[in-house]
């Protein structure tokens, strides 16, 4: 359809079989599609391949969605960009839609994952009611506003802001970097407590860079989960000690943590009275 800066839009009209076909037979003649790991694809933000129309005859339903601006900005050699106004809604409420399942099992998850979610730079995790932006491009930190306006037009109370650079987290300004109180909508209580699964995390959306709880650790912690059991284990640079109370949860045998932060033990400690458990049953060492 078109060529540009030595790249090509193909439009494919499959009459049977998956869509994998289309990546497997352009990767056989050597025009794999861009990010496509799989076939050895060219680096880029998304899998760039796009289902323009679907027809479903049975339903006698037809629906068409036109080439997003990812795909028409990679066909230019541009960079990833955050998209219009009117598109950055539009993907932060696919993202809700995307992680709607996870609203039944967890109340802290990430809502936004940067350019999985065609927003590169943004990454949003989602705390009981709450929202955490944290920002990592001068773009997305310019528009930061507009973001947090939508997550709140998707039911989020407030949103907190967490700029993240590449320095000393020492010599950072932190009211700067990680102000005290949401951009957007209203407080969250000084310490929320979150669920996931069966386990019970207290977390703090306005104390500095870190909330408390890595959220994209979920899975990792359900496997401590599946593991523990009956076992000693020994969690080094625990911070506030999830994978501690996910292994005492499970019946572990004995848990020890260690952290040179004595505050975050201290949090750890909360964490396990937080799911019913006793941490005097259990060693907590502020050691590096």
């Amino acid at each position: 359809m078109e060529r540009r800066q030595g790249r090509a839009l193909v439009e494919l009209s499959p009459e049977t079989g998956r869509t994998h076909q289309l990546r497997a037979q352009l990767a056989a003649v050597r025009a794999p599609i861009a990010g496509d790991r799989l076939y050895g694809g060219p680096r880029a933000p998304r899998l760039m391949l796009h289902a323009r129309a679907l027809e479903l005859p049975s339903l006698g339903r037809r629906f068409e969605c036109p080439v997003p601006e990812s795909v028409t900005r990679w066909l230019d050699g541009g960079d990833a960009r955050l998209p219009s106004p009117g598109e950055l809604v539009r993907r932060v409420a696919d993202a809700h839609c995307l992680r709607a399942p996870l609203f039944e099992v967890a109340s802290a998850f990430r809502l936004i994952n940067g350019a999985g979610d065609e927003l590169p730079g943004v990454v949003v995790d989602r705390y009981g009611d709450y929202s955490v932006l944290a920002v990592s491009s001068d773009e997305a930190a310019e528009r930061a506003q507009e973001i947090a306006e939508a997550l709140l037009s998707r039911g989020s109370r407030g949103v907190y802001f967490k700029l993240r650079e590449r320095a000393d987290q020492r010599r950072i300004d932190r009211d700067k970097n990680a102000p005290p109180l949401p951009i957007a909508g209203e407080p969250a209580a000084p310490e929320l407590l979150v669920s996931e699964g069966g386990l019970r995390f207290p977390v703090r959306l306005g104390d500095g860079p870190s909330t408390g709880l890595f959220v994209d650790q979920r899975d990792n912690r359900n496997l401590v989960s599946r593991l523990a059991g009956g076992t000693r284990t020994l969690n080094l640079f625990a911070y506030t000690c999830s994978f501690s109370v996910a292994a005492a949860c499970s019946g572990a045998r004995e848990v020890v943590s260690v952290d040179l932060g004595e505050p975050a033990l201290a949090r750890g400690r909360a964490a396990f009275e937080a799911n019913g458990l006793d941490p005097a049953q259990d060693r907590f060492y502020r050691e590096d």
